[in-house]
């Protein structure tokens, strides 16, 4: 039997990217899918009955809808409690170390003399990184030392300890329980880049990621991996992320919302 799948998208999904490849593997499949832009669309029906709803890049506002589709009883993915406790950076930090999952020591600092506090008290031990409330990943809205005397924003900020390390990052992209995995030159180090060389994802790795995984409960994710002294080190999730490079993951994704619709996984 058809089944609809409405993606709801921050923006439209453009040749070469993933969102598009999945788009044309589900309709490959069967699935009739809708595309809706609701920062443009506001205006603009759903259709009445869907089995699935896929999101990506959404503002809060537009997130609302996510959340009212599964109070439907429709399957969401990412699922919205996952969603939610994405935009918690401690709340995650909590879920994640509750999982068994390493992660930086994390403070919240409501004031920018905190924050300077914090870092004057940690730079002997390799400083500290300071995410606002609205930045995500490791780009140019987060921190590091030389940190500014004033404010860059309004707070609170999330003050972590920094993860010494060789400068890479190791980014794993997960799909359901595919991984696949990039090394990056970290952006802490030398500004943010969205190239990387392929790396192999070793079983604890996988592990390590899918753990992270389940620990949020998100099913499409990025997980950032710092390499410190003392082992894998979890300083990022990322919902839905754009899996640049990575051989395989459309097919992955596509896949994973299949699996969705043939067996109703919530």
């Amino acid at each position: 039997m058809t089944q609809d799948v409405l993606l709801l998208l921050g923006k439209p999904p453009r040749p070469g990217t993933v969102v598009l490849e999945v788009v044309e593997g589900l309709r490959a499949a069967g699935a009739v899918v809708h595309v809706h832009l609701p920062h443009e669309e506001r205006t603009r029906s759903r259709p009445a009955e869907v089995a699935l709803v896929v999101h990506r890049g959404l503002s809060r506002s537009a997130q609302a809808e996510v959340a009212t589709w599964q109070a439907r009883g429709v399957r969401v993915c990412n699922p919205w409690g996952g969603t939610v406790l994405a935009r918690d950076r401690r709340g995650t930090a909590a879920a994640l170390a509750a999982a068994g999952v390493r992660t930086p020591v994390t403070t919240r600092a409501t004031s920018w003399s905190d924050v300077l506090d914090l870092a004057d008290r940690r730079r002997s031990t390799g400083g500290v990184v300071v995410k606002g409330p609205g930045s995500t990943g490791r780009g140019a809205a987060v921190l590091v030392d030389p940190l500014p005397d004033g404010a860059p924003g309004d707070g609170p900020w999330t003050v972590e300890e920094r993860v010494p390390s060789d400068g890479t990052d190791h980014k794993y992209y997960v799909a359901g329980s595919w991984v696949g995995g990039l090394r990056k030159p970290s952006p802490l180090a030398g500004g943010h880049t969205t190239t990387g060389t392929l790396l192999d994802v070793t079983p604890p790795l996988r592990d390590v990621a899918l753990t992270a995984a389940r620990a949020v409960d998100l099913h499409l994710l990025g997980v950032d991996v710092v390499q410190g002294p003392g082992g894998p080190v979890v300083v990022d999730v990322n919902p839905f992320p754009g899996y640049r490079s990575v051989r395989g993951a459309g097919e992955a994704v596509t896949a994973h919302l299949l699996e969705h619709l043939a067996d109703g996984t919530p």
